[in-house]
């Protein structure tokens, strides 16, 4: 007996080790299937390993990895519940099951795991867009009646289909089907090559795709592609042999120039600006064949992959540069189109939106861009990318897996009105004029209120300061005469990573000198007190903020709001300091309330008219910065004004052709102001205003901005008392 029981234990041992032997080497097959990009594989493999282990926190994470990175989000989602509950202390796995489920329109349950994520991970800048988009999600579903979308049936085959772009009188378009006259399989995932293949609609019905013509097929994916206004240059996408990889032997996606000549596209030769070891991918071209926007992931970016341009200088394409923090995020930018009218257009993962990959649009305006969700029904909670639309933008195709589980390609179409809102209007261009000397004495800014410390004694070197809406400002190497509060506060904000902090100071409205006893709020868009504080005689306040979000500062006097400034801290583009100037109502000051006229659309006339000051010379208040390049004027358009607060997407804005519209809250609080963004320069606002004018919006006109503050005054008093641009 005792031999048998013997003999049981040591077949028992020998059993349960050979087990352990065997679901370790699963798992280590499912992890080099894993690296090796072969997500489909080590999905059946983590799912073994798991039958057997349930309790495996590496193979239930990988596992919600391999659906994730699939864009399998229906599975992805209880995959990463179950990688929670096993691993809570693994902050990430919140982050991914957040957008997992935003993927599968479960936003109110998507904030909760967001929020845990923020209160772990509060400096990651990421995480805000998503929050705000869960919380915003019914102002990104627009009127779809505008926009019809639908399947392109024969054009779509079983296999992925996507990347569309106009070429001839049909479409190229990047598909995985297996019509690769090789016929042969990737070696990591099973599935065909992907190569591009021409379609085109005759009548009603569209050809099928056929191989491009003159085009020879390679071992490699190939696509998406992008060609010059005439048709005899083409830039494409294919994936660099793995023995080419230097580092780490992946094969990376390179950009190939292609030259048509003698009814055949050349083999192709790789831009000189790409590098092995990095993916550069998704080429667009611009009009004029001068610019090429594309996806990269190389060193630099702000994420994973990011979207780049080069410029043709000379015939030779220049060294890329980052589109920066108002296009890229730490996510992925990807699938960029250039429109001719100087619109692009990219997919992202990173802004926030309705789930998995949504399309924005990134207006250019003055130097920099401003960028929107392109809202319903263009996105939905699914994978959507490669947007191209027609010149006028009555028409466009892009890719999106709502249908099913790999994309397919969907027309759309568009309604001429709001077509026409799309075109962004190109300003004419603007000689520079010389600057003009600044007369310092009439900056309405105290010396106290932006004193810092030199560059060496901060860990942000070059760092800047950045007034609301304003152009940055080069922080001035000053020495106090004395130690003051705010200056230690500034520099224990610059000694801590991603700290921000609104500062600035109360001043009457009637002779602009420092008010003490004011009431200063700091609120959150639902208009909640955040902080509060009392200013002293110099006037000067200060409240820390986070990153990624929107304030409303007010000075409360004892008749309400008596001034109001908005402030966002999201895509600041390193600024670590926002300054602003708050103006209140004196106790022996009677503030003068301009006549309102009112219109048939209840839109206001709000040209304020300002008291004529006296006040003695040593009065004036210095300013801390003199007039410059980077504290210079600047102006904008101001559309309208209401009583109540509109929508952007209302008809009364139907005209303004996608200009990007800012909101704003006047100093007494009772109107909602809609302006244009920026302008380079007073001449390019007053273009711009004469052209809403003519448009039909009579009572727009040009406002004038210091340091990012509203100057409530005439704008030719703005011009004669600041001087012209």
């Amino acid at each position: 007996m005792k031999k048998i029981t013997l003999l049981l234990t040591l077949f028992f041992c020998i059993t349960t080790n050979y087990l352990v032997v065997a679901q370790n080497a699963t798992l280590k097959a499912a992890n080099e299937a894993f690296e090796q990009f072969g997500y489909k594989d080590a999905i059946v493999l983590y799912k073994e390993v798991l039958e057997k282990d349930k309790q495996n926190i590496v193979a239930a994470e990988k596992l919600a990895d391999c659906y994730r990175l699939t864009s399998n989000t229906k599975m992805a989602e209880p995959a990463y519940k179950k990688a929670i509950k096993l691993n809570p202390q693994n902050d990430i796995l919140k982050f991914y099951y957040g957008k997992a489920l935003m993927s599968n329109e479960k936003y109110e349950e998507a904030l909760k795991y967001f929020n845990e994520y923020k209160a772990a991970k509060p400096t990651d800048k990421l995480v805000y867009n998503f929050i705000d988009a869960c919380k915003n999600i019914d102002d990104l579903k627009r009127d779809s009646s505008a926009y019809k979308i639908a399947l392109v049936p024969t054009v779509n085959s079983m296999e992925g289909d996507f990347s569309p772009v106009f070429f001839k009188d049909g479409l190229v378009i990047t598909s995985f089907r297996n019509k690769n006259t090789l016929n042969r399989k990737n070696d990591q995932n099973g599935d065909s090559y992907a190569d591009m293949y021409f379609v085109k609609q005759l009548g009603v019905h569209w050809t099928p795709g056929a191989l491009m013509e003159g085009k020879q097929s390679t071992p490699y994916n190939e696509g998406p592609a992008t060609f010059s206004a005439d048709g005899t240059v083409m830039y494409f996408t294919r994936n660099a042999p793995k023995s080419k990889a230097k580092k780490t032997g992946e094969s990376h996606l390179q950009i190939y120039e292609s030259r048509w000549s003698n009814n055949h596209w050349s083999e192709g030769v790789v831009l000189p600006f790409c590098d092995e070891n990095y993916s550069m991918g998704h080429p667009t071209l611009s009009a004029d064949g001068r610019k090429l926007y594309f996806s990269s992931n190389m060193p630099g970016g702000l994420g994973e992959n990011d979207i780049w341009v080069s410029e043709l200088q000379n015939g030779k394409w220049s060294k890329p540069e980052n589109m920066g923090s108002n296009v890229n995020t730490a996510a992925n930018e990807m699938f960029p189109f250039i429109h001719p009218d100087g619109t692009l257009y990219f997919a992202s993962d990173g802004w926030g939106g309705f789930g998995g990959l949504d399309i924005f649009s990134a207006t250019p305006v003055a130097e920099d861009w401003t960028v929107a969700n392109m809202g319903t029904p263009i996105n939905t909670a699914r994978d959507d990318h490669g947007l191209v639309l027609n010149p006028d933008k009555t028409l466009g195709y892009l890719a999106s897996n709502r249908k099913r589980e790999n994309d397919d390609i969907f027309e759309v179409k568009i309604q001429a009105s709001q077509a026409q809102k799309l075109l962004v209007e190109k300003a004419p261009e603007i000689a520079q004029k010389p600057e003009k000397k600044q007369d310092d004495s009439k900056l309405i800014v105290q010396e106290k209120l932006l004193v810092v410390k030199t560059d060496t004694q901060h860990k942000q070197e070059g760092a800047t300061l950045k007034g609301i809406n304003a152009s940055p400002v080069s922080i001035q190497e000053q020495t106090p005469v004395e130690p003051d509060p705010i200056e230690e506060k500034i520099n224990k904000i610059f000694n801590k990573d991603n700290s921000m902090a609104i500062i600035g100071i109360v001043v009457d409205k009637s002779t602009k000198i420092p008010m003490s006893g004011a009431f200063v709020e700091l609120k959150d868009l639902s208009n909640s007190v955040i902080k509060k504080v009392v200013t002293k005689e110099d006037g000067n306040f200060m409240f820390s903020v986070q990153p990624s979000k929107q304030y409303n500062l007010t000075i409360v006097g004892e008749d309400g709001v008596q001034d109001q400034r908005f402030v966002s801290t999201i895509n600041p583009k390193n600024t670590l300091v926002f300054y602003s100037i708050l103006e209140g109502v004196g106790k022996e000051t009677n503030a003068i309330v301009p006549e309102i006229n009112k219109d048939s659309y209840n839109n206001v006339d709000p040209h304020l008219v300002e008291t004529k000051m006296d006040v003695k010379k040593d009065n004036v208040v210095k300013p801390i910065l003199p007039m410059s390049n980077n504290n210079s004027l600047t102006f904008k358009v101001q559309i309208g004004a209401f009583s109540r607060p509109l929508s952007t997407s209302t008809r009364y804005f139907g005209k303004v052709r996608n200009r990007a519209i800012e909101k704003e809250i006047s100093q007494n609080g009772q109107l909602h102001r809609y302006l244009t963004g920026n302008t380079n320069s007073f001449a390019e606002a007053e273009t711009l205003c004469r052209s809403l004018n003519n448009s039909g919006y009579r009572t727009a006109f040009v406002v004038g901005y210091l340091g990012g503050n509203r100057l409530d005054m005439d704008i030719q008093t703005v011009l004669s008392t600041y001087g012209k641009q």
